[in-house]
């Protein structure tokens, strides 16, 4: 399904920054490795049976961050202190992995001195490289375009672009045969959207609830939706990002949905809860089997495992 390249920009933003993560990783051990044995001539050798383990503790880390939500443009509602401790803790299970690694294959063990400088290197550095990402993120604003059927959903339209937040307007897109009293924010018909959201890089569409009957809004809102374009209402987004609903967009099917949210919410973690618990019943249960297999590939045959 053709988009128009929103998701693609999105995961070379979480490659790039996902590899920096990785190759700094691997910079800070080389680093630590260095100081500990520059003295040496052949310094660079004792690094080189390190790999196994760095590589291995550099991928761990950089997969946390990434599933702990460290590379996500728009999640602004953690505060620095909680990035970063959620950032120490991708880094103590790369430690663990590190020294776990060390222990299967022995020559890879990495002595406490290139451990404590090595330590000190990744903190150092991938700190640095998410207090960037964080300030970017405070910087971040997404373009969107409002659908206007209406002179009421003008008049939003209007008040929305007035708002300070990290959403940019770029202007309206009219439906049902609507004529827009401001010409000069209208970029098109509803028929044109998905030429208009790949020509302005629209990442967000926003509507209000007057109007969706119509065929050619269902048809349009499911071709930008299968395009991977974030498609929502306008009390949804009230809802998310300024926490209060204007009065005139509450309807008896908001009233409805709203009343099972918090239920929702709580089943979600519960949920998100009860993966952890279960990966990691899985780990702790597997981890045994898998150390007996690589005990027996290293008996059986020469070579690293």
């Amino acid at each position: 399904m053709a988009s128009n390249g929103l998701l693609n920009r999105h995961w070379v933003y979480v490659a790039k920054h996902l590899a920096s993560d990785f190759v700094l990783f691997a910079a800070a051990y080389l680093g630590g490795t260095w100081v500990r044995f520059h003295a040496q001539d052949d310094w660079f050798r004792n690094f080189a049976l390190y790999t196994p383990a760095v590589l291995t503790g550099g991928l761990v880390f950089a997969c946390l961050a990434y599933i702990l939500g460290l590379y996500a443009p728009l999640r602004m509602e953690h505060a620095m202190g909680r990035r970063f401790g959620r950032l120490a803790l991708c880094m103590l299970a790369a430690l663990l992995v590190v020294v776990a690694v060390g222990y299967i294959d022995w020559s890879s063990r990495i002595g406490r001195g290139v451990m404590l400088y090595s330590s000190a290197g990744v903190a150092l550095l991938t700190f640095t490289h998410h207090f960037v990402i964080y300030r970017r993120s405070q910087h971040f604003r997404e373009r969107v375009v409002f659908i206007v059927n209406n002179e009421f959903d003008e008049s939003e339209a209007r008040a929305f672009a007035s708002f300070g937040s990290h959403l940019e307007f770029v202007g309206m897109v009219t439906g049902s045969g609507y004529d827009a009293m401001d010409h000069s924010r209208v970029l098109g018909h509803i028929g044109e959207i998905k030429g208009i959201v790949g020509e302005h890089r629209v990442e967000r569409v926003l509507y209000t609830t007057t109007g969706m009957d119509a065929p050619e809004m269902r048809r349009a809102f499911c071709l930008l939706r299968y395009s991977g374009i974030n498609v929502v209402s306008l009390i949804s987004l009230c809802e998310e990002i300024y926490q209060f609903v204007p009065i005139e967009f509450v309807s008896p099917n908001w009233l409805l949905a709203a009343s099972d949210a918090p239920q929702m919410l709580y089943i979600k973690k519960v949920k998100r809860a009860f993966d952890i618990v279960v990966s990691l019943m899985g780990l702790v249960l597997l981890g045994p089997i898998m150390l007996l297999g690589m005990v027996a590939v290293k008996i059986s045959s020469p070579g690293p495992v």
